[in-house]
């Protein structure tokens, strides 16, 4: 549970790994009186918690604070100019 709340990927594959070692080792620690939750259950919650951490993955943040920061205008224009000059010698010497 803590794993989706803090959107942790390495504690929630952590979570799921000892999920489903408990579930392997369920039947032979298990006492015949215990109502606890079944370990079923915990594999459940843990890729629930994987989901969840993972989430960004597939939905990513596109609200105003996730946007890329502008770059400079001096690095655009000098891109622009290269650009500009290379198509101007590639076509200037194609057509001599």
């Amino acid at each position: 549970m803590v794993a989706m709340f803090l959107k942790n990927k390495s504690l929630s594959w952590a979570t799921l790994f000892l999920a489903i070692q408990s579930w392997l080792a369920d039947p032979l620690i298990r006492d015949p009186s215990d109502d606890s939750q079944p370990a079923v259950f915990k594999i459940i919650f843990a890729v629930i918690a994987i989901a969840t951490s993972s989430m960004d993955l597939f939905m990513p943040n596109m609200g105003p604070g996730a946007r890329a920061p502008p770059a400079p205008a001096g690095i655009v224009d000098t891109a622009v100019e290269a650009v500009t000059t290379a198509v101007e010698t590639a076509t200037g010497a194609a057509t001599n």
